[in-house]
């Protein structure tokens, strides 16, 4: 113990190990295909593998990665339409340039565990002094069942490992006069990147962070009384407001151009959380799960899993109850009073229990005040949706409850480390693993799914073929994310996108034409796009040899067929 004392790196690198093992074992069967495999099933994990290899081929040509003339093709794309995730891309960027941008992907999503867990372990720690009760916090976060779902897909919310060390250095500011002005620095530069990962993250972290200053202020009056704690978050707000700027401008233009949606409450409304939601296991969970998917209405899992976890509320439970002898109990109050805040931003824009809004019938002597028999109960968030700006551009406001788990997880450390410290030094390391075991047990979803992400052998005949624009039949699989990944593969130009809630201008145009391909109207609109290739799935538009002799007859040439896809290469005209 005196060594790692006199060495904490040691000890951080272990616990760096720990996360690291976790995060594989979690993972599992990811780790025996890091370069050809992603996990979930095809959709949003291509695109986002897609989006670092893009990243990759951007920077290295010296152009903007946010604008991608090469897709939808020959108009250009701007990535503000979709999920741009810079900080995450960029984590992922030295994997991609030693194995490929699947590599790069996943390299990212196994640093955002082991970060996630660290960033709480360091934060738990300095709260309690207790490092097993810190790892345990760490594990909470890190592995909690709201990430195990968007780990599917969702790469720009797995950008959760800057929240730890942005609350970290907030306390670090309030704390350390001498040095408030570096803590400062930090805080600026997490908040930062927590806008380089995601707007939602970023805007949801300005309310939270908010509230928690606030509190420690009030908690800490003489660090509101110095000026060295005003000076420090002077200088977070400098250094994070040219990165939050550079993260939300492309949004700023859409905003200014009238294209950025504004959502009505009837959007919004579906996506508020219900109590429930924190208490529910995952429906992948590997033992109840199931037991939950057939009782619960779980459609909306991916975003509706925010399972705090059983060991979790044991814990918080005790920091709650023994918070006067626990260590670093005094800080159990002002933790539960910022995850009520988020568990309440999380509820949306009106009560629901179940899924379903909670309706309550209006009294008589109110209704000539409100005109009709019954009424949904409103939330902050309904004040919010009208009323704060830019609010109404987010949709699914029940990702606030990776802020819920954040700061039960802290608490339930704060529990841990009173626990351990009853058990005795000899038994608290067999409690602690006890503990962190328990835990994963409680949130693993067992073998995941995972989907290959190589390239098909059509990609790889089209890379050594003449270059020119590419287009995927029938039109509508052109707006798939595989087939931005397919793309990335030829390295040719594509005249389609994965557009998800925006279709471009372009393609609104082009895309009925396109649909009943192959006839004079859609070989038209081909060659005014400029392609130069055209492949067919044969799985949906399966008579081959009608299909090569109508395109024939429309100046086609059949080039070769390559399990189950048909390369035409558009003739010019003579």
């Amino acid at each position: 113990m005196n060594a790692l004392a006199r060495r904490p790196w040691i000890a951080g690198l272990a616990v760096v190990a720990l996360f690291f093992l976790l995060s594989l074992l979690m993972t599992w069967p990811l780790v025996g295909d890091l370069t050809g495999s992603v996990i979930g099933w095809p959709g949003d994990n291509f695109y986002f593998a897609w989006l670092v290899g893009w990243f990759q081929q951007a920077l290295q040509s010296g152009q903007s990665p946010m604008i991608a003339p090469p897709f939808n093709y020959p108009e250009g794309w701007n990535l503000a339409y979709n999920e741009a995730t810079p900080a995450m891309a960029l984590l992922g960027l030295p994997f991609s340039l030693i194995a490929g941008p699947v590599f790069g992907y996943n390299a990212a999503l196994l640093l955002s565990f082991v970060l996630s867990g660290l960033g709480v372990f360091l934060w738990v720690r300095r709260i309690t002094g207790s490092a097993a009760a810190a790892i345990i916090a760490g594990t909470i976060f890190a592995f909690a069942p709201y990430r195990m779902a968007h780990l599917l897909g969702h790469f720009n919310l797995m950008g959760t490992q800057w929240f730890p060390f942005f609350f970290l250095a907030l306390d670090d500011l309030l704390a350390q006069r001498a040095r408030a002005l570096r803590h400062g620095a930090m805080a600026g530069l997490w908040l930062g990147l927590i806008a380089l990962s995601s707007q939602y993250y970023l805007y949801m972290t300005l309310l939270i962070g908010a509230a928690y200053l606030l509190g420690s202020l009030l908690r800490d009056r003489t660090a509101a009384r110095r000026s060295s704690t005003w000076l420090g978050l002077a200088l977070a707000a400098l250094v994070a407001l040219p990165l939050c700027a550079l993260a939300a401008w492309p949004y700023v233009q859409l905003s200014l151009a009238g294209e950025l949606p504004v959502r009505s409450f009837e959007e919004v409304r579906m996506w508020s959380a219900s109590p429930t939601d924190l208490l529910l296991p995952s429906p992948r969970q590997f033992i109840w799960g199931p037991w939950v998917d057939a009782h619960f209405d779980r459609r909306l899992w991916i975003e509706n899993t925010l399972y705090v976890g059983a060991v979790t509320l044991v814990l918080v439970g005790l920091a709650l109850a023994l918070r006067h002898r626990a260590p670093g109990g005094g800080r159990v109050i002002g933790l539960a009073l910022v995850a009520l805040i988020a568990c309440v931003l999380a509820l949306g824009t009106d009560l629901h229990w179940m899924g379903q809004p909670v309706i309550v019938d209006v009294p008589a002597w109110l209704q000539r005040l409100h005109p009709y028999p019954q009424t949904f109960i409103p939330l902050p968030g309904y004040a919010l949706l009208k009323w704060l700006p830019f609010y109404g551009s987010m949709r699914i406001w029940m990702r606030y409850g990776i802020f819920v788990i954040l700061f039960l997880a802290a608490m339930a450390g704060v529990g841990a480390a009173w626990l351990l410290s009853r058990v005795g030094p000899r038994r608290a390391p067999w409690v602690a693993a006890a503990l962190v075991a328990l835990v994963l047990v409680d949130f693993s979803q067992g073998s995941l799914q995972v989907a290959s992400a190589r390239p098909r052998p059509v990609d790889l005949w089209l890379a050594q073929a003449t270059p020119g624009p590419v287009v995927q039949m029938p039109i509508g699989l052109s707006t798939g994310p595989q087939q931005m990944l397919y793309a990335l593969y030829r390295r040719q130009p594509f005249v389609g996108g994965f557009f998800a809630a925006y279709v471009s201008p372009q393609f609104r145009r082009v895309g009925p034409l396109l649909q009943s391909f192959p006839d004079p109207t859609s070989v038209a609109t081909l060659r005014e796009l400029g392609v130069r290739w055209v492949i067919v799935d044969l799985t949906i538009q399966p008579d081959s040899v009608s299909l090569a002799q109508t395109a024939a007859g429309l100046g086609m040439r059949l080039a070769t067929t390559i399990e189950g896809q048909q390369v035409y290469e558009l003739l010019p005209r003579e």
